[in-house]
């Protein structure tokens, strides 16, 4: 049986989810998708190549839970200038910011807005829970917006969300090109987006 180092078998998963999924990052950005191996990711991770299979069944699966941690981490972002009384602008541009700045390094990058706009980037039978609950804090975000005066009304959040996903898309292609910096890119997608929508 392997080693515990650890306080309880379910922090021991935790730290090893966690080794796994920031070597299977790491795998992404310098050999890609296609090339890298469950064998090399876990090699990277220091783990044996069978106790991935206890986390996910191919890399795949790894990709939708690197998808998903990501997801989570712009989720918890948002709870912060929520509670700080800011306003509706200011929190849809904290998360403009967090997305963008996701996708100058590690994984999952362009995936995470993909997983936004409701088309998983990944073969699975479960949509991404946080994705989900993503989608519906933006739109609680637009609809306090318009509600305080800020933005203006739209017939149908849910597409509305899914038109700003796609801006999004589009300035992390230009990201890609390696022509503009992420602050310059960022900022004329916030632009694009409060221009549209503001009152």
């Amino acid at each position: 049986m392997p080693r515990i180092n650890a306080a309880s078998v379910g922090e021991h998963r935790d730290q090893t989810m966690t080794r796994l999924l920031d070597a299977f990052e790491a795998a992404l950005d310098s050999e890609g998708f296609a090339a890298l191996t469950l064998a090399g990711v876990a090699a990277r991770a220091g783990i044996a190549r069978n106790t991935v299979y206890n986390y996910a069944k191919d890399k795949q699966g790894l990709l939708h839970i690197a998808v998903e941690r990501a997801l989570q981490v712009v989720e918890a972002d948002l709870d912060g200038p929520t509670s700080a009384g800011a306003s509706a602008e200011e929190r849809l541009c904290s998360v403009i910011d967090r997305l963008m700045e996701g996708f100058t390094r590690g994984a999952p990058r362009l995936l995470v807005l993909q997983a936004l706009q409701g088309a998983s980037p990944v073969e699975v039978e479960d949509e991404l829970p946080t994705a989900e609950r993503l989608r519906e804090r933006i739109a609680v975000v637009i609809r306090d917006g318009i509600e305080a005066g800020e933005f203006r009304p739209v017939a149908d959040l849910t597409l509305t969300v899914a038109m700003m996903s796609g801006a999004l898309e589009a300035a992390v292609r230009a990201l890609g090109r390696g022509d503009r910096t992420t602050e310059a890119v960022t900022g004329e997608a916030k632009s694009l987006i409060l221009h549209a929508i503001r009152a």
